[in-house]
């Protein structure tokens, strides 16, 4: 993956062109010739791109046909999974996979494909793709303690999948030319060098909906839980958990946080109560389908896998995959499900380790060299204690006016797998960052700690009460390597609320690796 910052989506406003959708009607030819070229492209595009869409019964601006959104998601949903990865929990996969299906086949769009997923993220989020692709993270599924509330997240992603938020707001970014573009450490010749960082999927994923497309949502998503025969309490504990998770999150997400996409003003919980207060009584008491749900969160992973890479102050090790590197003080890394990447606090260099195409690590290089905008330098050997192969440096053209990137790779096969090293940095950088990266490429080296070889994530474990009591007494009597304020909120209570005889409660234990996303060196 590469070391993509991604930069803020379109801004929140109502465009012109939404404004045409929305009169259903052309302006006055007097008003037309007023309007700056941005408004009459607008009144051009809007003549053609303005449809009703079945959910909201609303006309709306798209430039994307069904057959083009449901590309969009599907040409995506390999990015997204390629990048975060899936829970092997196959039969986890299959209940949140069966809770969407049935809630999608009573939305007003039944016939997209629609693909429910399971994320293997620590991060609180869900989000959805344009076509009908939802993800779920278990960091959020973690957070839940009912089918219902699951049910209530997925009910709210449909509904800005057939609204068609996605494409509305692609479409507003294309006819306003603000764009969804990725910065890059590196320049964009880089891409083809560091690997694509997924970046339509990505790109989707950092759309940020608007307030009316959140109200939007939760309307549909009450709507599809409604017809299932969900209670509408779901939403209401949703919303309460995600804002007590907001406040308690810290940094190194490789995720943006659930508040971080999907904008959460208070009266959306508001008007979940509302809604719930004005229902009947037998409404409001529909079975929350508790133990179906809280049976699959026994065991979960909880947080970061420290088996998939964690930093010990300067130095990365591998668990699984038994290696392990020693990194430059000051520099931040980044552990990612495909790749290793460590940054210089300038964003002048960078050093990524990733797994390489090719079955050798000759073949995985030549590959590599022939790439286009890539001229060879000279080879170069480096003493390291795993073997590296086809090291060379090169340089990156990046055209007139522009100084070209430096940069050096080498090949490592290993453990059955091909690893590619990989060093770069502007050519002003090249000369004080090169010894670095040198070094990092040197310490690349098979793990022998033992103590780091046997690391075992933190794990969800169920107990079931045999007797009331509150948050408190239950950390005194089973202890969870999390703070009790984060317990009361994995299990949804208040500090002193008593849960009932019965209650199966959570409780975390295991190795806290720490924060794998911006970890800085020292």
């Amino acid at each position: 993956m590469s070391a993509g910052i991604f930069a803020n989506a379109v801004n929140d406003r109502r465009g012109t062109a939404d404004k045409i959708c929305t009169m259903g009607l052309l302006p006055h030819a007097s008003y037309v010739r007023r309007l700056c070229p941005l408004a009459l492209a607008a009144v051009a595009i809007a003549s053609v791109g303005c449809a009703t869409n079945p959910a909201t019964g609303k006309k709306q601006l798209s430039l994307y046909s069904e057959a083009q959104e449901i590309q969009m998601g599907r040409s995506a949903d390999p990015q997204i999974v390629a990048q975060y990865g899936l829970t092997s929990d196959e039969e986890l996969s299959a209940y949140v996979d069966g809770i969407g299906q049935r809630l999608a086949a009573g939305s007003e769009r039944p016939d997209l494909p629609w693909t429910f997923r399971v994320l293997d993220d620590p991060v609180v989020n869900a989000f959805a793709l344009p076509g009908g692709f939802i993800y779920v993270t278990r960091g959020i599924l973690a957070h839940m303690g009912s089918e219902a509330e699951l049910a209530a997240v997925l009910g709210h992603e449909i509904g800005h999948v057939t609204a068609r938020h996605g494409v509305n707001r692609l479409s507003k970014a294309q006819l306003t030319q603000l764009g969804l573009g990725v910065g890059m450490v590196a320049a964009p010749e880089m891409r083809g060098i560091l690997g694509d960082l997924a970046q339509t999927g990505l790109q989707l994923l950092f759309l940020k909906y608007s307030r009316d497309d959140e109200r939007q949502a939760d309307a549909l998503g009450f709507r599809y839980t409604n017809r299932n025969e969900y209670p509408p309490g779901g939403f209401v504990n949703v919303f309460q958990t995600l804002a007590a998770t907001s406040r308690l999150a810290g940094g190194g997400q490789r995720l943006p946080s659930y508040l971080a996409t999907h904008p959460n003003p208070e009266e959306r919980l508001l008007t979940a109560r509302q809604r719930m207060d004005s229902l009947p009584p037998e409404v409001v008491d529909r079975p929350w389908h508790r133990e179906e749900f809280v049976r699959f969160l026994d065991g979960m992973v909880y947080g970061y896998d420290p088996r998939q890479g964690y930093f010990r102050g300067r130095e990365y090790v591998h668990p699984d995959l038994e290696f392990r590197l020693l990194l430059p003080a000051g520099w931040t890394g980044h552990n990612q499900s495909q790749a290793l990447v460590v940054v210089h606090p300038d964003n002048d260099a960078i050093f990524q380790l990733t797994l390489a195409d090719g079955s050798s690590a000759d073949e995985a290089a030549a590959k590599f060299y022939r790439q286009q905008g890539l001229e060879l330098g000279s080879p170069w050997t480096l003493r390291a204690g795993l073997r590296l192969q086809a090291g060379r440096y090169f340089q990156i053209d990046q055209g007139p006016n522009t100084d070209p990137l430096y940069g050096a790779a080498a090949f490592s096969s290993y453990g059955g797998r091909v690893y590619r090293l990989l060093a770069v940095s502007t050519q002003r950088a090249w000369r004080q960052r090169s010894g670095a990266l040198t070094a990092i490429m040197e310490s690349w080296s098979k793990l022998k700690d033992r103590e780091a070889l046997s690391v075992q994530p933190r794990r969800i474990d169920l107990v079931t009460l045999d007797r009331a009591m509150d948050i408190e007494e239950f950390q005194r009597r089973y202890p969870s390597d999390v703070e009790l304020d984060h317990l009361a909120v994995l299990n949804q209570v208040e500090r002193g609320e008593r849960m009932p005889v019965g209650h199966k409660v959570k409780r975390v234990r295991g190795f806290d690796p720490g924060p794998m996303m911006g970890v800085e060196l020292r």
